[in-house]
């Protein structure tokens, strides 16, 4: 009848809007309240383009033949250098203001030409070559001539900020520490000119993650103090549970292990359940369409990143390793251009002096604990003897595991924290050769 039609859609409805809303992840970098999502439609799936025809591009000078080539680098696969296509989406650069500016900032193009001639070097393990030169020559004559005016608003601009950005992120993969520390400053002078980070967003959505990106690698790299962030941190659960749906598949959590988590600092189990769930997030898009926006995933990496390098547990080992070991669990992911494993040195020493002194402290530890401690922090070193003292460890912690061979022991360790494109190769590189399979 019509009226027990009207009462199933009155139920249906009413259903409807009891049903929870997923919740929406706001921007951490920004630090407001009410700032919109970090899912902007303009991240949408598309398929790699072959080649740039750049010939119909009006470019600030005129480009010669062989600077086709590196701007059509800089255009496609450096981008995938930072933003992992195996979980991320890559946006079109067409659309990007980081491609606008190549077209109407001479200082910006140079310094694109700049650094992709040294990221090829250092792909060929080539030393700086006489194009490199003139390219850093160039861009530095440029920017100076621009920052000698500070009234003119063109000295703290978006793409100025973007000149320094690169000139930085340059420096660190090439290891030059020194003029790494002075872009840095530099930078942060810009964005407090500028009003803050949350004033760079408008125009270039991603440049202040671009920042805080440099703060963070440099200070892992040569352990200079980060420059954002230094003071007021929240400390809150950023991620929070419940943005994905739990898979039937997942691995069940560890009870000995959430027992030596509730003894932690809640600051540093808060991150710990940040990193769980983005392990989680990105094991989904690793093996679904449903790819992280280049914004999601950096802000994420970004709190994880700075509130770990906030806290400091000198006297307390087992929390100081956890520390160590969530900052080389995302190295790989986050810190790392694509083609170039950089040693971060800064993060190799704290790594080593971490697991030494949590061996020296004889604590009693789940032994799965001490088998992912080892693998992550090892992992990411960028050379190991064979023979270390930590191999050693991590064979005679496998040896007392009910462990047969490689898979189990994977499966045992993505009941930690665990992300599988990634960290599925790293485990092959450490695990004891008596145990894999055949």
């Amino acid at each position: 009848s019509r009226k027990e039609q009207r009462i199933i859609r009155s139920h249906a409805s009413r259903g409807r809007a009891k049903r929870r809303q997923r919740p929406q992840l706001k921007s951490w970098i920004l630090q407001r309240d009410g700032s919109p999502s970090l899912v902007d439609d303009q991240y949408t799936s598309i398929p790699p383009r072959v080649g740039w025809d750049l010939s119909f591009f009006d470019f600030p000078i005129e480009i010669q033949p062989y600077m086709q080539g590196e701007l059509s680098l800089a255009l496609s696969p450096l981008r995938e250098a930072l933003y992992p296509p195996e979980i991320c989406l890559q946006v079109d650069p067409a659309s990007s203001s980081w491609t606008t500016a190549l077209l109407t900032d001479s200082v910006y193009l140079h310094c694109t030409l700049f650094s992709v001639e040294a990221y090829l070097e250092i792909c060929l393990r080539k030393s700086h070559g006489p194009l490199t030169h003139f390219y850093f020559q160039k861009t530095l004559r440029l920017l100076q001539d621009r920052l000698d005016t500070p009234g003119d608003p063109l000295s703290i601009s978006d793409p100025t900020i973007m000149v320094v950005s690169v000139l930085g992120l340059t420096a660190e993969v090439t290891g030059d520490s020194v003029a790494a520390q002075k872009h840095m400053k530099g930078l942060r002078k810009m964005v407090d000119l500028r009003g803050g980070l949350e004033m760079l967003r408008f125009d270039n959505s991603r440049l202040p993650a671009k920042v805080c990106r440099i703060d963070l690698v440099l200070a892992l790299r040569f352990g200079i103090e980060p420059v954002f962030f230094n003071s007021a941190i929240p400390w809150r659960s950023f991620v929070g549970h419940g943005l994905i749906r739990k898979s039937k598949g997942a691995p069940a959590d560890n009870g000995d292990l959430s027992e030596v988590l509730n003894t932690l600092d809640k600051r540093l189990t808060n991150v710990w359940n940040d990193l769980k769930e983005f392990s989680q997030i990105c094991n989904l898009a690793s093996q679904t369409p449903h790819k992280l926006s280049p914004n999601i995933f950096s802000e994420i990496m970004i709190s994880i990143y700075y509130r770990l390098l906030s806290l400091k547990f000198e006297d307390d080992p087992v929390a100081e390793a956890i520390r160590v070991a969530m900052m080389a669990f995302g190295s790989g992911i986050f810190f790392q251009w694509r083609g170039i494993k950089q040693r971060l040195e800064f993060l190799d020493h704290l790594s080593q002096t971490s697991l030494l002194n949590l061996r020296k402290s004889q604590i009693r530890l789940p032994q799965l604990l001490i088998l992912w401690l080892l693998v992550v922090q090892i992992s990411a070193f960028s050379q190991l003897p064979p023979e270390n003292d930590l191999r050693l460890w991590v064979n005679d912690i496998v040896s007392q595991l009910p462990i047969s061979d490689w898979k189990q022991g994977r499966q045992m360790l993505k009941s930690v924290v665990w992300i599988d494109y990634c960290h599925d190769k790293l485990l092959d590189q450490v695990w004891p050769e008596t145990t894999k399979s055949p």
